[in-house]
């Protein structure tokens, strides 16, 4: 069983996104079950790519270890380059990391990926513009 707990991400607002957060434990848990060999956690939470790196990245985004974080969502989206969540998460690094070119180039990929499947990801777009603008 894997306990989620959701935060609105401004509740001052009628924005309808959410965090999503493991229980705490649940990192060090699927840690042990692939050291004993278990392997992946068969849910996906979504994505298609492995959920511990994804897990893994976002954790390390709320820890504030932003080049763990950059390692890990790299190779989810190795394995998922369609993955519209990931290239959120990705882009947001690499713009902490001070990375703008390379923020952007993961934001445009990511919109362009939204646009493949007909979804228009708001966050996404306002993202990349924001990163166009900040760019010398």
């Amino acid at each position: 069983m894997i306990a989620v707990e959701v935060h609105q991400s401004n509740p001052q607002s009628s924005d309808l996104s959410f965090d999503l957060e493991l229980a705490p434990g649940f990192v060090p848990a699927l840690e042990q079950l692939e050291a004993v060999g278990i392997g992946e956690v068969a849910a996906t939470l979504g994505i298609g790519a492995p959920p511990s790196l994804w897990l893994r990245g976002t954790h390390a985004i709320r820890r504030g270890t932003f080049a763990e974080a950059k390692d890990a969502l790299q190779e989810a989206w190795k394995l998922d380059p369609e993955n519209i969540e990931i290239a959120v998460n990705l882009g947001y690094v690499h713009f902490r990391l001070d990375d703008l070119e390379m923020a952007e180039a993961v934001f445009a990929r990511g919109v362009a990926a939204a646009e493949r499947q007909g979804v228009k990801h708001t966050i996404l777009e306002q993202n990349l513009e924001f990163v166009r603008w900040k760019l010398p």
